[in-house]
């Protein structure tokens, strides 16, 4: 009888040990999968469950009260207190209340939330057809009076013929863009000599006529804008050599030299 010989296959232990690691592989990774996605429902759930808006506090506010920043900020007690940004409420809030110049919008985990409000000043006004704009130092105009008992003590009187548009809650505008950016930058540099207390009036008939009026005492000429920089300080320096009584005219069209004519 004729014999068969079976020989024994030898396995190769690397190939094994691959699939073995594959297995492994595919056990962490449906572990890790499951606890993933186990977490990610639990925070899913805290998320939309537990962060819920309770109370909502206001500090900084004087003009207006706080339920009217609260109805402004478009927040309501029981939403997420991630369904809303900083930004957007900060707009929605400036958009409704012009006094408001700065909002600062702070989560007080887990159900709280700041807001933190910095209010415009009024600095200058101007007269429309009888009625009082008051204006903040960027220009924006904060209200509107028919009486002149509105205007805070210290506002400037600002004079000038060429505004375009005056709306409350919107920057205030001129036919010629330029004016603006005048007035802007005399308030800057009035501000920066800590002369702003002094001056009564601004009255810019154009960015190229311009005069001011210091207290009580001076009517003030600049002219143009040219080295404004410079005259506001040497204006400074030309009242402090003159006596507490004396009032006249100062002609500064030059930063270079002044002219006074006493009454």
């Amino acid at each position: 009888m004729e014999q068969v010989r079976f020989k024994r296959k030898t396995v190769d232990l690397d190939e094994m040990e691959k699939q073995q690691s594959k297995k492994r592989f595919r056990r962490n990774f449906f572990y890790v999968s499951l606890f993933l996605s186990v977490l990610i429902i639990f925070l899913g759930t805290a998320f939309f469950v537990f962060f819920r808006v309770k109370d909502i506090s206001v500090t900084g506010n004087s003009m207006y009260t706080d339920e009217e920043i609260i109805i402004a900020s478009g927040i309501e007690e029981k939403v997420n207190m991630f369904s809303f940004s900083g930004r957007s409420v900060e707009e929605s809030i400036k958009s409704a209340l012009p006094y408001v110049g700065k909002v600062t919008v702070k989560r007080d985990l887990p159900s709280g939330v700041v807001i933190e409000i910095e209010e415009e000043k009024t600095v200058m006004y101007t007269m429309l057809n009888g009625d009082y704009y008051l204006l903040s130092d960027e220009l924006t105009v904060l209200s509107v009076s028919n009486k002149i008992s509105s205007v805070p003590a210290g506002a400037i009187k600002l004079v000038t013929g060429s505004v375009d548009r005056c709306l409350v809650g919107q920057p205030l505008t001129f036919m010629d863009e330029r004016t603006r950016d005048s007035i802007l930058e005399m308030y800057s540099v009035l501000s920066a000599n800590e002369m702003e207390y002094y001056i009564r009036e601004i009255n810019i008939a154009s960015r190229f006529d311009i005069s001011m009026q210091y207290t009580d005492r001076f009517d003030v000429y600049i002219g143009d804008m040219d080295n404004f920089e410079l005259k506001i300080p040497f204006l400074a320096k030309v009242i402090s050599e003159l006596y507490e009584d004396d009032k006249g005219s100062i002609d500064l069209s030059s930063h270079r030299e002044a002219t006074v004519a006493l009454k």
